[in-house]
């Protein structure tokens, strides 16, 4: 049985702040501190993926946020070798642009809870335990990080005209039901390439910790966070 940890707050440092804005919470410092001593404690899920190294050694990582896979894992490298005086939103936008520049669509298949549920082309799949990643993109308006379950959002064979024009959507949470966007939810998450010389990036928490194949899975109330 895992031993409980120390309570956990949020600090915002970081160039793109996603996770603190599904508890609404400022990007003030002196808030911050405010809530370490004062804020009210809850329960958070945590998310573990195994995967693979970019050497082929498996790896068990763990996500408090979005672990994403397609050209999210592309744009992760950008932009951690990119330099953060943009801002994160900014950050995140430009290193998308170079993305796309020269990311092409692969070929997965995906299981949720054991059950088969997307076969083909996918331009990025986000494993959501929050709302928004990339700087800003409310990916995922329905996840809960306490509610013992993963988002699983799914961005098509999209082509490049298709994602600048659906952009704008995403940064609102207003893309779901849109064509190529598909959505799902479990506690078991499994995807893998359908080819195996296919190399597909993980982006986990804004790093780039490897690629598939994914196995991800919900340890709920892992965490307790003042907020």
């Amino acid at each position: 049985m895992d031993e409980p940890g120390p309570d956990l707050a949020i600090i915002p440092s970081g160039s793109g702040g996603d996770f603190r804005k599904s508890f609404d919470l400022s990007d003030s410092i002196d808030s911050a501190a405010a809530q370490i001593r004062f804020g009210k404690r809850r329960p958070v899920d945590l998310g573990v993926i195994d995967a693979v190294d970019d050497m082929g050694r498996p790896i068990t990582r763990a996500f408090v946020n979005i672990a994403s896979f397609g050209v999210g894992g592309a744009v992760a490298e950008l932009v951690n070798a990119a330099p953060k005086w943009l801002g994160g939103r900014a950050t995140y936008f430009l290193g998308t642009l170079r993305a796309l520049a020269s990311y092409k669509n692969v070929e997965v298949r995906l299981r949720v809870d054991g059950a088969a549920f997307y076969e083909g082309r996918v331009f990025a799949v986000a494993i959501a335990n929050g709302r928004y990643f990339g700087g800003g993109m409310k990916i995922a308006p329905h996840a809960d990080p306490g509610d013992g379950r993963l988002e699983v959002v799914i961005l098509g064979d999209m082509s490049r005209t298709d994602v600048l024009a659906l952009a704008p959507k995403i940064y609102s949470g207003a893309h779901l039901g849109a064509a190529y966007v598909s959505l799902g939810s479990g506690t078991t998450i499994e995807a893998e390439p359908l080819h195996a010389w296919s190399k597909v990036l993980i982006d986990l928490d804004g790093e780039a910790p490897g690629r598939l194949p994914l196995r991800a899975t919900v340890r709920p109330g892992a965490l307790t966070l003042r907020s």
